[in-house]
């Protein structure tokens, strides 16, 4: 991938994932995009146009697979564990 889809913040969040699982992008199990439509999280995270960032001051939240996966308006990017009910 080439320019500014290396920093796709889907990329990112299925490397931060990976890395969580001790296992590489491609062997996570379900694949993120089973879970998540990646390709709209990145619209909601993209720059406008000019590559001014977005001041939306909002955030998506889901679970996968035992996490709670938060991204948040900065591009910060939380995975936590859930705890047992």
């Amino acid at each position: 991938m080439f320019g500014s889809e290396v920093d796709a913040i889907s990329e990112r969040l299925v490397e931060k994932l990976a890395r969580r699982e001790g296992t590489t992008p491609a062997e996570l199990h379900p694949p993120l995009y089973e879970v998540v439509d990646l390709e709209a999280l990145d619209a909601v995270f993209a720059s406008l146009h000019g590559g001014t960032t977005r001041n939306a001051g909002g955030r998506v939240e889901f679970e996968y697979e035992g996490y709670r996966v938060r991204v948040e308006d900065d591009e910060t990017i939380v995975v936590d564990e859930l705890e047992d009910s």
